[in-house]
This record gives structure tokens, sequence and C-alpha cells, in this order.
């Protein structure tokens, strides 16, 4: 009777010592977390691996640029894998950071960075932005690299071919509303450094400035 009153109260004084270490172990986990909430550093991050195959007899053989590849016969995951890491750090109530390393299979995993800004918030409707940005060509072109935009197998490149993927210029971002619709005014000048193979001809774009204005009500919303 003694040896069984000593193991259970052997087993309950480790039960109450493992729940006096899970409560401090989770208060500390906490308090790691609020402190990392309220660090002016955050890092994210981004991965897709898609494996697909295609038909070798389609006519897809166009290729402006040299290190994208397109679907085969044979699966593989170089057209559409890739990986990006991104650093963001808020210096101050107005000036804040940006920069993002992104590798592709398509070009052997060389790292290379796609946002590389410094972002200036001038008033609550207007924001200047300096450094290397994605290219506003169309909407989504913020989330083309995360992948979530587009969760099915893309069609080949040439289907939406652009000439450029980043721009190195200033932006200004001017945001208001007229009663029920949200507007955004986007402005832009700067110059693309990629080089492009384009029917044995090298292109060198420099000179791109542009206006988009996006009005928005509840789902609708306009591109201009």
């Amino acid at each position: 009777m003694k040896k069984t009153l000593h193991k259970l109260l052997l087993l309950w004084c480790l039960l109450d010592a493992s729940v006096l270490i899970a409560a401090e172990t989770t208060e500390q986990l906490a308090s790691i977390w609020d402190s990392i909430q309220d660090s002016p550093f955050h890092f994210s991050g981004f991965a897709s691996l898609v494996a697909g195959y295609g038909d070798d007899r389609l006519p897809y053989d166009f290729n402006s640029k040299k290190e994208q590849v397109n679907y085969r016969s044979q699966p593989t995951i170089k057209p559409d894998s890739r990986i990006g890491i991104q650093a963001d750090w808020q210096i101050n109530e107005k000036l804040s950071t940006t920069a993002q390393l992104l590798a592709r299979a398509s070009d052997d995993m060389k790292p290379k960075f796609s946002w590389a800004f410094l972002g200036y918030q001038a008033t609550d409707q207007i924001k200047l932005r300096l450094g290397r940005m994605r290219y506003p060509l169309y909407f989504y072109s913020d989330y083309e690299d995360v992948g979530y935009a587009y969760p099915w197998i893309t069609p080949p490149r040439e289907a939406y071919f652009v000439f450029v993927e980043d721009l190195d210029a200033i932006n200004i971002l001017y945001q208001f509303n007229t009663q029920n619709i949200d507007h955004q005014i986007e402005a832009y000048y700067g110059q693309s450094r990629n080089t492009i193979d384009f029917q044995d001809a090298l292109v060198k774009i420099y000179d791109n400035w542009g206006v988009i204005w996006l009005p928005q009500w509840q789902w609708l919303s306009f591109r201009l």
C-alpha cells in the first residue's frame, strides 16, 4: 500500500513539474513571438516546386530568353520552380526598405535581386519608392513569382511574353476615395538593364515611364 502511495505521489510530482515546464515554455514562446512582432525587421519567403511535361510536337520553340525552359515530353521542374526570400526593415514611421532574392530553376538557381527599394510614406495617401521593382505591366505582377495567384500549370511564357521583368525606377503611389470607390494612381519612371536575344537582334530597354489608374468598388475593379 505504501509503495502504491509513493508511486502515485511521484507521478503527481512529475505531472505537476511537466505542467509548470510547459506553462513556462509557452510563456517564453509567447514573449519571443511578441518581440518578433515588435521588431522592425521582418523576414518572409515562398517556394514553388512545379513538375510537368508537354508535347514536343507543339510549336513552342520560340524562346527570347536563352535560360528559360519549356515543358517537353520528359517531366521537368525547371520552367516554373523557384524560391524567394524577402527582408523588410521599417526604419522609422515613414521610411522602410525591402529586398527580395529570387532563384529560379530555369536559371540554375542563381539568385538575383528582384526587389530592392527604399520606401517613403510621405502622407497617408502618398508613398514613394526608389530602387528595383517589378515592372507594373499587369494586375498581379507583384505576385507572379509567389505563385499562389496562378495555382495551375501556366501556358508557355510566349502566351504572355513581355520584354522586361524588373525596373530600376522611382515610383509614386497615390490613394484616395470618392464616395464608395477606392482609387489608386501609380506613376513610374526608370530603366531596365535586361538584355534580350530577339530574332537575332540584341534589345536593350532604357527609358520607361507610365501612369496607372486603378479604381475599385467592392469586388469590382478596373485598370487603365
